[in-house]
């Protein structure tokens, strides 16, 4: 029979963490659950949506007992929150309730079978290896911007995990930017790509957001599991091939100069913050010691001329770039300089501070007068 007692705070953080996959509307009631179960001094809460699958373990009072119970998430949420700070939260199951004790106060909960609970995504005997969690956050972090937002081409709505030696290399975009980064691991794992869809980089980030420690991770052929000490993630990966995001690297650049980020990045908000439009453009125009940064034709005219440190080529660029996108690529990076590169031919920029790059398509524009 389950029965334990927990700390209210340990017990509601961890509470709130498993219930963010429980969506406020579902189909099957049972995917409304959270499972409890005890054993060997433990309490391990698990909440799933069939496509995200997350376990958060605590620490209880009993160190004998054992048992399991399926009770409404939301509804268990509630009850815990209506507890003070460091009190004790004492549980039980009888007659097919879960009884939680508040003071002189039960509160019930009626129970689901434990058979119609749904299995967690099975992990194939793959080896685990391991990353920062600070590394994994920062490069997320750099990328999400581009990934697409219910595109037609399903595979985009998503980021992709690369696993290559002792690297992971994580790529987003859209179609019109490519964002990429690679955070180093402890050991190498089997080389595979798994692209995990939004709601699972979303859920990634606000688990472990805070997490300083190592975060173990296993590559699945259909999932991605990472977990810390006391969390366990199950993501489904999306069906579908990535592009070839390698193809979309520049090799060969027409033109380079190095200028003040903060500068440009103020410019370019500017032109966000005076524009009606939703999704202005902003000119670039390489001048022998400058870059000229304009919105023209639109009203009001926003212009700025920066001196760029070195440079090869700039003379020759002309391109037009869609502002919020150059905002959100420079908001990202951490240095005070920048380095942008214009691809030979192909009328894109290539921004990039160490592994990280953005790559932003462009278009020629029509010349100032």
């Amino acid at each position: 029979m389950l029965e334990f007692t927990t700390q209210s705070q340990g017990l509601l953080n961890a509470l709130n963490k498993v219930v963010t996959v429980v969506a406020k509307k579902n189909t099957m009631h049972i995917l409304d659950t959270v499972r409890i179960q005890v054993f060997k001094g433990a309490l391990k809460l698990t909440c799933t949506n069939l496509e995200e699958h997350i376990t958060y373990k605590i620490y209880t009072d009993e160190e004998n007992a054992e048992g399991e119970a399926v009770v409404e998430a939301h509804l268990l949420l509630k009850i815990i929150k209506r507890f003070k700070k460091g009190e004790k939260v004492w549980g039980y199951v009888k007659d097919n309730e879960l009884v939680i004790r508040k003071g002189d106060t039960k509160l019930s909960l009626p129970t689901f079978l434990d058979s119609d609970f749904p299995e967690p995504l099975k992990n194939e005997k793959t080896d685990t290896s391991w990353l920062e969690a600070e590394d994994l956050m920062k490069s997320i972090k750099r990328c999400n911007h581009a990934m697409a937002d219910d595109d037609v081409r399903y595979y985009l709505n998503g980021m992709l995990f690369e696993f290559e030696d002792r690297n992971l290399t994580l790529v987003a975009t859209d179609g019109y930017r490519m964002a990429l980064d690679k955070v180093a691991m402890q050991d190498g794992v089997e080389d595979k790509q798994l692209i995990i869809p939004i709601a699972g980089v979303k859920l990634i980030q606000k688990v472990f957001a805070k997490d300083t420690v190592s975060l173990g991770v296993r590559v699945c052929a259909n999932h991605l599991t990472i977990s810390s000490q006391f969390c366990t993630v199950s993501l489904k990966a999306v069906a579908g091939r990535f592009p070839n995001y390698r193809q979309v690297i520049q090799s060969k650049n027409a033109a380079e100069l190095a200028v003040n980020r903060l500068e440009i990045l103020e410019t370019v908000g500017d032109t966000l913050a005076l524009s009606s439009d939703k999704y202005p453009n902003v000119h670039f125009e390489g001048g022998k010691h400058d870059l000229k940064i304009h919105n023209k034709p639109l009203k009001p005219k926003v212009e700025a001329r920066h001196l760029y440190k070195q440079g090869r080529g700039v003379e020759t660029l002309q391109l037009s770039f869609n502002a919020v996108y150059l905002k959100d690529a420079l908001s990202v990076l951490a240095r005070d300089e920048v380095f942008i590169e214009e691809g030979l031919g192909d009328n894109k920029i290539q921004i990039q501070e160490g592994d990280f790059r953005v790559i932003i398509k462009g278009k020629t524009p029509s010349k100032s007068k």
